[in-house]
């Protein structure tokens, strides 16, 4: 053999062996602009760390996490403005909203004013003209609510309002007044445990030129928390074009959680909000997200949690229009004792319609069954005529899991775990895209007397899926996550197939899975781990056919990352997954999102030797290691029979010798495997074998194809060049 082609093969292939990751990048960095939703919320707006209401006044809610059980609001209502004796407003204002993001009460030309801020609400009063009269200036807001705010004597200097344990929640900020001039005069604030005062002594009232504003600025001290995410992608071959939308829960307090979805742009650039739900009457705690490729649209499913019922908003918006909620929505309005909840989407890649899958509590009987709708594009729906799930032996909610995608009119599978206090069986049901189901559920992975399963998710295609899942043990022993892969097609039985492990032995909690449609051979998991009392990590793995771990990558550290969600974004090119989850620490939360690329140099093919055919002409699939279809194809050839040689060493051995002059075998012929091809209907000849994944194959390997060319030569057969591959 070569050594010395051998050494210049091996050093082209081992540049760029990891996956590729693009830095994570921030999605929860905008306002949602001023808007109704419906009479009992009224008006409403909201930062990064809080919402708004205005009702005559000021409602700020801080988002304080799920450790508050409910909503410590703080209301401002304005009750005076004065200069020395004389009040400068009377009678009711008159309300008016200017833009997306400010709104004002004008008492006669006095103008208090609310613009919505990333991290705040700046207040401002506004006197166009000069008093008639002298004295100080005066403004006094009558505060209430459950914080408890430092009492004051008059200092220019913010007022802390706190929370049960003493804790900073809210700061109304020190005032400053602004004159036409641009020239600022502190101002002082006083609070007496009701009243907030702010004053302009009389002597630099006299001095400003109006119109003069006073500027105080209401924020929320840094208690953040986002909940549950959720992310959708379409295919958009144009890096300019919005292709995605994340969408992710914020908990304002236990009982009160709201929706928002950002629209990006491939790489997670930031485009513009597109949805949000934000209430005081309901708590959407659960919201999910799918997408019809073909259309270029986004379907959102949100719970609105109320009392003793649970509805559910079904939004439809396209994402190539980057304007605040010019979608479709729907909402299945729940009755007393009736919920809808738990929703999860299968998207479509080519048809009108997505499956919603959700956990139903019927009224009056309290019996819990999975149900599921098909919705359409438009914004129509239509309930499935048979229940998915009836009842456990729990009745209780089971959190059903839906495969992300459904192509070809090849329906979905909803998966989800019987029991969560105790063993019992993954369960499935197949339903079809035109609205029928299997008759029959499959069972995923039996029951275990030794474990608890939970966290079930699920993706595949084209009768191939995976199951993904917390194992706990019901006694002592290790928890995990494990992968359960299993063949299902549309009218048949399930097929299960090897069951293995992503995580064992370590506290960690199953975020999502999705699948690659190009290869048909690979998902990509992702969770959320414990790494110590304060340090988490978010990974992804990539499993191969076989549902075997072939690579592993550490997304993101942080304090506490909750469970993230990933899609497949099938854009032209390298395969891309979108992953999104949230981050804590001890001053802030974010909610990230981040790419994951397969390795670049499966994408790298070397040719390194002559070939003497009357074409060099061929082609092969990436080389990742766990695809069972890995191609290779000779394109242009004189139509006679056709073969691929397979070598793990490369050669370079002339063969003129055999009556092939100028030809050169590329591969060691000691370790060739030969592989008969395929013509294909395309006119090309095909050959096909499988990368493993358990036992891992990921090393380097060669290819060269030979066929049969009359003439050619005096044996008749030609060769082209031998190609270089690294398996990863």
């Amino acid at each position: 053999m070569n050594t010395r082609v051998t050494s210049i093969v091996m050093s082209a292939l081992t540049v760029a062996t990891l996956a590729s990751q693009s830095p994570p990048v921030r999605l929860d960095t905008l306002r949602v602009p001023i808007h109704t939703l419906g009479a009992i919320d009224g008006l409403m707006a909201a930062g990064r760390s809080y919402k708004i209401r205005f009702d005559g006044g000021l409602q700020f809610f801080p988002v304080l996490g799920p450790d508050y059980a409910e909503n410590l609001p703080l209301r401002w209502r304005t009750v005076s403005v004065a200069v020395g004796d004389v009040g400068l407003v009377h009678g009711d204002p008159v309300q008016r909203q200017v833009g997306t993001m400010r709104f004002e009460y004008d008492f006669d030309g006095i103008v208090e004013a609310y613009d919505v801020l990333l991290d705040g609400v700046e207040q401002s009063f506004v006197l166009p003209t000069r008093p008639s009269v002298q004295g100080d200036l005066v403004v006094v807001g009558e505060i209430t609510g459950k914080l408890v705010g430092d009492r004051t004597e008059g200092a220019h200097a913010p007022i802390q309002f706190r929370g049960p344990d003493g804790e900073r929640i809210v700061e109304y900020g020190a005032a400053t007044a602004i004159d036409a001039n641009g020239d600022k005069y502190p101002m002082t604030s006083a609070f007496d445990g009701r009243h907030l005062e702010l004053r302009l002594r009389a002597a630099a009232l006299e001095r400003a030129v109006f119109p003069l504003t006073v500027d105080p600025l209401i924020g929320a001290d840094p208690v953040r928390n986002a909940g549950m995410t959720a992310v959708a992608a379409v295919p958009q071959p144009n890096p300019t074009d919005t292709n995605g939308i994340s969408v992710y829960t914020r908990i304002t307090s236990a009982s009160d959680h709201d929706v928002f979805g950002v629209l990006t742009r491939p790489g997670f650039q930031v485009a513009g909000l597109a949805f949000a739900d934000i209430s005081t009457s309901y708590s959407s705690e659960k919201v999910a997200a799918g997408s019809f490729d073909f259309y270029d649209k986004i379907l959102i499913a949100a719970e609105r949690r109320q009392g003793f019922s649970t509805s559910l908003e079904l939004y439809v918006h396209d994402v190539t229009n980057p304007a605040y909620r010019s979608g479709t929505s729907t909402v299945l309005n729940a009755a007393n004792g009736e919920h809808f909840r738990n929703p999860v989407i299968g998207g479509t890649k080519g048809g009108p319609r997505v499956l919603v899958a959700y956990d139903y509590t019927e009224p009056g009987t309290g019996i819990v069954t999975i149900e599921g709708l098909r919705a359409w594009h438009d914004g129509t729906w239509l309930a499935l005529p048979a229940t998915i799930a009836a009842p456990s032996p729990f009745n209780h909610e089971r959190e059903p899991a839906v495969t992300p995608y459904t192509s070809s009119n090849a329906g979905w599978v909803v998966a989800w775990a019987e029991s969560h206090v105790g063993p019992g069986d993954i369960v499935g049901r197949n339903v079809f895209e035109p609205g029928g189901q299997n008759p029959t559920l499959g069972t995923i992975q039996p029951a275990s007397a030794s474990a608890i399963y939970s966290n079930v998710r699920v993706a595949g295609g084209a009768g191939r899926f995976v199951a993904m899942y917390n194992s706990s043990p019901t006694g002592i022993g290790f928890p995990g996550i494990r992968a359960q892969r299993f063949d299902w097609s549309l009218h048949g039985a399930i097929v299960r197939k090897s069951n293995r492990s992503i995580l064992g032995g370590q506290l960690a909690t199953s975020g999502g899975i999705a699948f690659d449609f190009a290869t048909r051979s690979h998902w990509i998991a992702v969770y959320s781990i414990n790494t110590g009392p304060l340090s988490s990590e978010v990974r992804a793995h990539r499993l191969g056919y076989q549902a075997a771990t072939v690579d592993s990558t550490v997304i993101h550290q942080a304090a506490t990352p909750f469970a993230p969600s990933i899609a497949f974004d099938g854009r032209p090119g390298n395969a891309l997954f979108d992953i999104v989850f949230a981050e804590l620490n001890s001053l802030d939360n974010a909610v990230m999102g981040q790419g994951y690329e397969y390795p670049s140099a499966v994408y790298d093919k070397v040719k390194y030797t002559t070939g003497c055919g009357a074409t060099d002409d061929d082609t092969s699939d990436p080389t990742l290691s766990g695809s069972e279809f890995f191609r290779s194809r000779l394109l242009s050839h004189s139509g006679q029979p056709a073969a691929l040689f397979f070598s793990r060493l490369p050669a370079s051995l002339p063969l003129d010798i055999i009556g092939m002059p100028g030809c050169v075998l590329g591969v060691e012929p000691a370790l060739v495997i030969t592989w008969p091809a395929t013509l294909m209907s395309s006119g090309a000849y095909e050959v096909s074998f499988p990368l493993p994944d358990a036992p891992l194959f990921a090393s380097p390997f060669y290819t060269q194809w030979i066929w049969t060319s009359i003439g050619a030569n005096p044996l008749g057969v030609v060769v082209n060049g031998a190609v270089a591959h690294q398996a990863l």
